[in-house]
């Protein structure tokens, strides 16, 4: 197979330490960056290659494989911009391996550098190009000539037109003048006439006086790449204070336009709940914000935050009004920063507020996302009843994931039970499935009402409930598999109903599934260890988790290893039959962990 030289000579081959110190980097590495082996060897390779956003997203990645071991840092090629010693941006894909010998663990990683993603063209006050900067490859990429001075800008930006003015002898661009005196700098995407036809990219505009009264434009090209990702940096008052340049053709908003920029004004809105923390006057905040606080930095204790890589859809707002879906993900940077990456579900735009109908049912707000899609609220057409409905993007899911939606409908159709949330009908379209579930008023998870902080006669009333309901999941071969707060909504008299059934399975009394699932949180030894468990019992363990972290208001796990040891600390908080009944719970031997009849006839939980 013939090799390209070309390719070849754009590619590196560098290996780091897990700190993110550079080992070892190849002669293409000097020929790509412009640093010799001496200034790049010791560095930090985020820091010395990669600008911001991107400097603090590998940083936090990294960081997070070595906590949790997440696949992904090493099982997927990550498109990125780079910077070369004298400040030239370019793409970068960037792949890499873990690598172990005897004791020490490094990464290698293989920078592959793409078209250079900028390049600087300036021009007069009728459209002709003066001078471009930037390597000579950019033109030749860009447009197939390597010198454009003489040319018109207009020739290769047929939007940016001159037009007519009164001062000026011929068509002009002194509107631009004027537009730049306000903003300084100005953005937008533009259609770009080059040797390939005409391709979208990003042209940021800045005028300047020279001489005595002469204005010369200055237009930066950006190439825009739609496979890669929306990365924002979140401060700890939930304002964007940085974000890379794919904001402007996925969000419509430049980054300039994003800076200081509230995260919730991102988030496609939905009206106003009360919010638990609204305090006693009863403020509402809007739900946007409710779910933004939710998604994007709040820092409860009781969340496992640092070692999930949490993964959901979301509907954000296009610039232009427009909703459309992202998978989202969330990683913290440090203690005051957090990382958001989105990435845009293809054909998922659509009209904000917009009502469709579906079956018997008008289709309303946004109520929360989850994995595969999103949950909204509607209306029965004929007795108005209503309802939640959660719809399912076919688009999302490969066919095992498929099979696994199918055989949630088919449990919740046998489940009825006042703490589980009542199924009533399901719409299968060509993309989509809806399933029609009871609505809970003013529904909280029960993630957002441990914030406020439960009592343990609290707890208890509420932890009662779930256990109930899960013994009647049993009796019926039922496991859920995946009990966590957020799974669990609490409505306004304090009823709890279990809502999502998605990783449940059906199961004969006494027989061992192998199948890994669950939140890592709240997952027992035996899953963690990928090893034949009963999924009655790890209903057990997830149980025992649940009541600790509403007792106590944590989590009593911080790390995989003390999970297999079963190594957590005993609340001095709470009544000894509590401590009793969660001793009888948390067991890493699956086989001595008390039953869900045991715990229902536990003294606690009989005791007023």
């Amino acid at each position: 197979m013939a090799t390209d030289g070309n390719s070849m000579l754009n590619a590196s081959i560098v290996s780091y330490l897990s700190s993110g110190e550079i080992l070892t980097v190849d002669d293409n590495f000097i020929t790509i960056f412009g640093y010799s082996k001496t200034e790049a060897e010791g560095k930090k390779i985020h820091e010395l290659i990669f600008p911001q956003p991107y400097r603090d997203a590998f940083a936090a990645l990294l960081s997070n494989h070595m906590r949790t071991g997440n696949p992904e840092f090493c099982g997927r090629m990550w498109q990125m911009e780079a910077t070369d010693k004298n400040g030239i941006v370019f793409h970068l894909n960037v792949t890499q391996c873990e690598n172990e010998d005897g004791d020490s663990k490094c990464f290698i990683a293989n920078l592959d550098k793409t078209k250079v993603a900028s390049c600087g063209v300036s021009f007069d006050m009728y459209g002709s190009i003066l001078m471009c900067s930037g390597p000579s490859s950019t033109f030749v990429d860009f447009f197939g000539e390597k010198e454009l001075k003489g040319k018109k800008v207009q020739d290769l930006v047929p939007e940016l037109q001159p037009i007519e003015s009164t001062n000026q002898p011929r068509p002009c661009y002194q509107y631009l003048v004027h537009e730049l005196e306000n903003c300084k700098k100005k953005t937008m995407n533009v259609k770009v006439v080059s040797k390939e036809g005409t391709s979208e990219m990003s042209l940021q505009l800045s005028a300047m006086i020279v001489g005595y009264a002469t204005t010369i434009f200055q237009g930066v090209f950006k190439q825009l790449n739609p496979k890669m990702e929306v990365i924002l940096l979140i401060d700890s008052n939930e304002r964007i204070v940085a974000c890379n340049s794919q904001t402007l053709p996925i969000l419509g908003y430049t980054e300039d336009q994003l800076s200081t920029k509230p995260i919730a004004s991102l988030l496609a809105d939905a009206g106003s709940v009360a919010h638990p923390r609204a305090g006693e006057s009863g403020e509402a905040l809007p739900k946007r914000r409710r779910r933004s606080m939710e998604l994007f930095g709040q820092n409860q204790n009781y969340v496992w935050r640092g070692d999930e890589y949490e993964k959901q859809l979301l509907e954000v707002k296009h610039k232009n009004n427009t909703v459309l879906m992202v998978v989202c993900t969330c990683l913290p940077v440090n203690s005051s920063k957090l990382l958001v990456m989105m990435r845009k579900v293809e054909g998922t735009e659509e009209t904000s507020q917009e009502l469709r109908t579906v079956g018997r049912y008008t289709i309303g707000a946004f109520i929360a996302a989850g994995n595969y899609g999103k949950v909204k609220k509607a209306n029965r057409i004929d007795t108005g009843e209503e309802v939640a409905v959660k719809i399912i993007n076919k688009k999302l899911m490969s066919p095992e994931e498929g099979q696994r939606a199918m055989q949630e409908i088919e449990i919740l159709k046998k489940l009825v039970h006042p703490n589980i949330i009542q199924f009533h009908e399901v719409v299968d379209s060509r993309d989509r499935l809806y399933l029609f579930m009871e609505y809970v008023h003013g529904g909280l998870t029960l993630k957002q009402y441990m914030e406020k902080g439960l009592s343990e006669k609290e707890a208890k009333n509420i932890f009662k409930q779930i256990a109930t309901a899960i013994f009647y999941c049993h009796g019926l071969h039922v496991v859920h598999r995946d009990i966590k707060p957020t799974n669990i909504l609490v409505d306004n008299n304090g009823i709890a109903k279990i809502i999502d059934f998605g990783l449940s399975a059906v199961c004969e009394a006494g027989k061992l599934q192998g199948t890994f699932c669950g939140s890592p949180a709240y997952a027992p030894p035996e899953i963690i260890l990928g090893t034949k468990y009963l999924g009655g019992a790890a209903d057990v363990w997830c149980l025992g988790v649940l009541l600790y972290a509403m007792v106590t208001n944590k989590l009593p796990f911080d790390c995989f290893g003390k999970i297999l040891a079963c190594n957590w600390v005993r609340p001095d908080n709470v009544s000894e039959e509590c401590k009793d009944l969660l001793n009888r719970m948390i067991l890493a031997d699956f086989t001595q962990r008390i039953t869900m009849e045991e715990i229902l006839a536990h003294p606690w939980l009989q005791s007023e």
